[in-house]
């Protein structure tokens, strides 16, 4: 182990204890138990570690900066959130610093390790490691320790670390996607792509049976995939789909997936949404450049930005913030959705244009 790259996590691995177990030993060795003290100081001696100063007066300290880990901002939801938030810090008189986690093909420890380095007031997590059902225990590590030290912001799920939750209502989301489908007459209705792992996929999928189960409709395998949030996996299971089994409408996990699933179509030589209705979540910039444009169910990026970044500035200067909170969404109605029958008897007027907003 070099000494120049030793940090306060491989003191604790090598030493077999936590990483708050070493920070206590350095800031506040009397609530630490002897035989644990002796080997945090045994690490630390054989590598004759000199703890950062900067980091020991953390909590007293007021950089201005608040650390952002994102997901990958090269998606266009987590782009788009992440300007959103730029611009929220800007409005409070912070900086954001924003790590790009590349959808773990970075080690996300070690993003938070750098993020925590810059004296970060206080952190926000988005998306990666903290929306999966099987989190890092590295990460889980790393992330207790600076919640000892800093307020830290998770959107999604704390997972039992002690954070500040904005969520976004996926359920309702998918509420507002479904009543609008079935309420277009549809009956054989898809919900495709999403992570196996991921929070908000699973929140999305049992809201999605919930319903079907409501409404007496049909559940099949086919209409139930995973696939991941890209294009190219969307237009794989719209290309590969049985004629057969084909639904009369597609729910996707995001605008991306939608345009994959789209674009399949067209090459079988169907016309969206005359032969198959399509309709997505996050309403990026995707949704209005497509065509035909995309019916897509999504929060408001600002809003989303303000309850963020308002929950970090605020924890960071002590004041009292709520631990939960819960971000409501709507759908925006495009020309990619249409009645799943074709018989005069089907009036458009039936159905409200816009869902009311829950």
């Amino acid at each position: 182990m070099e000494k120049r790259k030793l940090s306060i996590y491989d003191i604790a691995a090598e030493a077999g204890v936590s990483p708050a177990t070493v920070s206590r030993t350095i800031n506040q060795p009397e609530r630490v138990t002897p035989k644990k003290r002796e080997k945090v100081l045994e690490v630390i001696r054989k590598y004759d570690f000199k703890p950062n100063v900067l980091a020991k007066s953390l909590k007293n300290a007021r950089s201005g900066v608040i650390g952002m880990m994102s997901a990958s901002v090269d998606s266009p939801f987590y782009g788009q959130l992440v300007a959103e938030c730029i611009l929220a810090a800007e409005e409070e008189g912070y900086i954001l610093l924003v790590a790009n986690s590349r959808y773990g093909r970075l080690e996300d420890s070690h993003l938070l390790e750098r993020i925590y380095e810059q004296r970060a007031e206080s952190v926000i997590l988005l998306g990666g490691s903290m929306d999966s059902r099987e989190m890092n225990e590295r990460v889980i590590s790393v992330v207790n320790y600076m919640a000892e030290s800093v307020p830290v912001v998770v959107m999604g799920k704390s997972q039992g670390i002690p954070c500040y939750e904005v969520r976004i209502d996926e359920s309702g989301a998918m509420e507002q996607a479904m009543e609008r489908l079935i309420g277009l007459g549809h009956k054989k209705i898809a919900f495709w792509g999403g992570g196996e792992n991921v929070y908000s996929t699973l929140e999305k999928r049992l809201a999605y049976l919930r319903l079907l189960h409501k409404y007496g409709i049909e559940s099949r395998e086919e209409w139930l995939q995973y696939g991941g949030y890209g294009a190219k996996k969307g237009y794989a299971i719209m290309r590969e789909i049985r004629q057969e089994d084909l639904p009369t409408a597609v729910i996707c996990i995001n605008d991306l997936f939608a345009c994959g699933v789209m674009n399949a179509a067209f090459d079988r030589g169907m016309q969206v949404p005359q032969d198959i209705s399509v309709l997505s979540f996050d309403d990026t910039y995707l949704a209005r450049q497509i065509r035909p444009t995309l019916s897509s169910v999504a929060c408001d990026y600002g809003e989303l930005a303000k309850k963020l970044v308002g929950t970090a500035v605020r924890a960071a200067r002590g004041e009292e913030v709520e631990r939960l909170q819960l971000v409501k969404t709507r759908l925006r109605e495009r020309e990619s959705c249409r009645f799943a029958h074709t018989d005069s008897s089907c009036n458009r007027s039936d159905v409200p244009e816009q869902l009311p907003v829950n």
